[in-house]
């Protein structure tokens, strides 16, 4: 898997880790009709098992392959500009080849599964994809109509202070849990040494360098 290429990507990959996804980092995609090789910032992936009612007499329970596809940028252009390029980053063509790429990483993982433990976890029945874009730069007077225009895609634009706020619960909801499960019986819970970034800011929070909240 390839490394984050900056500390903003290197973050948004652990907050995926935190909240259980497969995260990988720089994936690559499809070259364009002009050459060059794309890539797409981040990709969290994780198969939830939901119920779902066929008809009045049929029910079953199917597995969702959720897809989070985020990208990260700084915007210093206009309005437009920042529009457009934004909108660039989710383009139908990168949407359908990140879901066969994801799809397909779900099937090695699922034939890994059957040769080492001896059954398959492979069942996708539906693809829930959620588009991301995180602004770690952008005019404050931009924010409000980046995020109605955006929306409109069905694109969620977020700046970064809003995300270290969400990591911030996020981290809190991870120990939480950890307790609640029955994985850890102290309440001084810390995070996995890997997770630098979160750590970091874990401890910062811990000692009070930042206000929270």
């Amino acid at each position: 898997m390839p490394f984050a290429k900056n500390w903003v990507e290197e973050l948004i990959l652990e907050w995926l880790l935190l909240k259980g996804y497969l995260a990988l980092s720089n994936v690559r995609l499809k070259s364009g009709k002009g050459g060059g090789v794309k890539e797409a910032d981040i990709l969290g992936l994780k198969l939830v098992k939901e119920p779902k009612e066929f008809d009045e007499r049929k029910r079953a329970i199917i597995e969702v392959l959720e897809i989070v596809h985020i990208e990260t940028g700084s915007l210093a252009e206009n309005f437009e500009k920042n529009l457009k390029i934004i909108k660039s980053k989710f383009a139908p063509e990168r949407v359908e080849t990140i879901k066969e790429i994801s799809l397909d990483t779900i099937e090695l993982e699922s034939v890994l599964g059957k040769f080492l433990l001896g059954y398959s976890r492979l069942g996708v029945s539906e693809v829930r994809y959620r588009r991301i874009y995180i602004a770690s730069y952008v005019a404050k007077k931009q924010v409000n109509r980046l995020k109605e225009e955006l929306e409109k895609d069905g694109i969620e634009f977020l700046t970064l202070e809003e995300v270290l706020k969400a990591i911030i619960r996020d981290i809190d909801v991870w120990k939480r849990k950890q307790t609640e499960k029955g994985f850890r019986v102290t309440k001084r819970i810390t995070l996995p040494e890997s997770w630098w970034l979160l750590s970091l800011i874990d401890y910062m929070k811990s000692r009070r360098l930042v206000k929270w909240p």
